[in-house]
Order: C-alpha cells, then sequence, then structure tokens
C-alpha cells in the first residue's frame, strides 16, 4: 500500500482539497493512505476530507500534532510553520520504512505506483531537480556544490535512514544556526544536510510550472535537460504549482489549471472560501490581516496629508520671503 504524507493547515484547503481527490482518482484499484499532518484543522475542514475519501472508498487519517521542536523556526505568510512537518514523519510513523511526502499545491495526474517503487536503499530520500536546478546563486547561498538542487515538494524518504542519521535534529538546527541562508526554509536545509544522499527521480514526479514555458534560455536549468523536460510535459505523473501562479487566484494560465478547478469541484471548498480565510487567517508577523491593513491604509492618508502641508508651508514661506 502506497503512504502517502501531506502537510496543511485551515489556509491551504483550497490546496489540499483537490490534491486529495487527485489522489484517490487515480488509485481506484490501487490501496492508498493518505495522512494529512497539522497542527490545528477545524472540525468541518476534517469533515470535507473525510467525505471525500468516503466518496472513493479510500483511507484517509487526519493526525494533529503539537510540534514543539519546531518552535522558534523562520516562517512567514507564504512559508508557514506547515512546512516543516516533513521533518517529523520518521517519529510519527516509527513502523513506517517508507513514506511518500507531497506539497499540497500538487495534483496527481497518473499512477504512483511505479515512484513507489522506487529502490532508496542507502538513500535518504528520493527527490527531483528543482525547476532552476543549476542556479548558481543558489548554491552560492547555501554553500553546497556538486550536485543539482533539488525540489522539496516530492521526498520519497527513507525513514530508517532518517531516524539512523537522526535527520529532523539537524535540519532544525541548520535553520536555527542559519537563518540567513534559508531563503526557502525547509527546502534549502534539506538540501544541506541531505546533499550527496539523494536519489534523483524523472522529472514527471515533480513536474514544476516554470517547465511550461516557451523559452528555455531564461531557465536556470542546464540546456542538456531540456529534452528529458519536454518529454515529460503532455503528461506529468505529478504537477507541482511551484511558483506564484497558483491555480485558485486569478487570471492563471497554467495548462493544468482546469484540472485544477475539476478537482476543485469534487470538494466542499470554493474560491470564495480560500479569500475568507485568507482574509481572517492571522499573519506570522502579528496582527490581524484586516487590522494591519487598516493600520497600513491609516497611515499611507495621514502621511499623505503631512506631505500636502508640508508642500503648502514651504510655498507660503518662500513666497512670504520675496
Amino acid at each position: 500500500m502506497i503512504k502517502i504524507a501531506l502537510c496543511t493547515d485551515t489556509y491551504y484547503m483550497m490546496a489540499c482539497g483537490p490534491c486529495v481527490v487527485s489522489i484517490f482518482e487515480h488509485h481506484r484499484e490501487q490501496p492508498c493512505h493518505i495522512y494529512v499532518i497539522t497542527k490545528s484543522l477545524p472540525q468541518v475542514d476534517v469533515e470535507g476530507l473525510e467525505q471525500i475519501a468516503a466518496r472513493y472508498g479510500g483511507r484517509l487519517t487526519v493526525k494533529t500534532i503539537h510540534p514543539e521542536i519546531l518552535q522558534g523556526l523562520k516562517v512567514s505568510d507564504r512559508f508557514r510553520e506547515s512546512i516543516y512537518y516533513r521533518f517529523l514523519l520518521p517519529d510519527l510513523f516509527p513502523d513506517e520504512e517508507k513514506m511518500l511526502y507531497m506539497d499540497c499545491d500538487i495534483l496527481v495526474n497518473d499512477s504512483l505506483q511505479e515512484l513507489w517503487r522506487t529502490d532508496i536503499e542507502g538513500y535518504a530520500c528520493a527527490v527531483v531537480e528543482d525547476q532552476e536546478a543549476d542556479d548558481i546563486t543558489l548554491q552560492n547561498r547555501i554553500g553546497v556544490y556538486g550536485a543539482p538542487y533539488f525540489n522539496s515538494g516530492v521526498l520519497l524518504v527513507n525513514m530508517d535512514y532518517w531516524r539512523k542519521h537522526n535527520v529532523a535534529c539537524r535540519l532544525v538546527e541548520f535553520i536555527r544556526e542559519h537563518p540567513e541562508k534559508c531563503l526557502f526554509p525547509d527546502q534549502d536545509a534539506l538540501n544541506v544536510v541531505l546533499h550527496g544522499t539523494v536519489k534523483y527521480l524523472p522529472y514527471g514526479y515533480n513536474f514544476q510550472d516554470l517547465w511550461y514555458t516557451r523559452d528555455y534560455q531564461w531557465i536556470r536549468l542546464h540546456a542538456s535537460k531540456f529534452k528529458e523536460v519536454e518529454r515529460w510535459k503532455e503528461h506529468p505523473v505529478v504537477v507541482h504549482f511551484a511558483g506564484g501562479g497558483k491555480p485558485w487566484k486569478k487570471d492563471c494560465n497554467h495548462p493544468f489549471t482546469a484540472y485544477y478547478l475539476e478537482c476543485l469541484a469534487k470538494t466542499k471548498w470554493t474560491v470564495a472560501c480560500y479569500k475568507k480565510v485568507r482574509e481572517e487567517c492571522t499573519p506570522l508577523y502579528g496582527g490581524s490581516s484586516k487590522t494591519s491593513h487598516k493600520y497600513i491604509r491609516r497611515f499611507n492618508r495621514l502621511l499623505a496629508v503631512f506631505v500636502i502641508e508640508t508642500i503648502a508651508f514651504v510655498v507660503y514661506w518662500f513666497c512670504s520671503m520675496r
């Protein structure tokens, strides 16, 4: 049975719900068990996920955790605490030898059976190169060379290896000690700590959005890899909306946007729900989003009045001096 882990909070259910649908859609005859890892999820969201699983006759477990080890790690509105939950999988599932982790902004477009069968004996995990894997600025920032920078959105994790080599603690330690290097916190840490211990998978198992560009010359990927990227473009197994062009946002032109909307229609979530949650969600820098925006607007108005009055005073003073 394929064991799949997704990590989320209520802010990201617009992604998680369709992701779950896409997994079950392509595994009607192949058993899989989806684990949704969360710190806190409203009951209405839990019920929404359970309804999807029941419709497909699939197995889904929502696992609530209290990750004290992650307290104080670098977070932002873009990179929320849930990005670190993947670090904890070997401890959360002590009896499992292997687990397939996937980001929630992913759609499964075919069976994951071949990916699951990948031999990762002796490796920390199997990964796919990042869409700009050969960008030297990425390597310079984290100080790791000699292997392509990989994307952390799909990880076939060798759980025993992680436990034996204390990988979770090493990842957390790196982020605490080098916050300036962690532009993409979880991904940067994984690339440093697991350098030289990962197995690279075909691009189709984590096909990222920049690879749909018409002009590859602007992608920081070696030209020798373009042919292999093209081979997977029409029918990737895993579609990853890795950039800013998320399919639930207005004017997204990703070729799999229609597939996302099709999966979304089979959930209880809507675009309106996403917008409401985003407005009400508490930003990680403190204060509610609505309150923060209110004070910003008030400050801007006061600043405008101050500037206008200053200009008027200077003009009056200049004229009076004449």
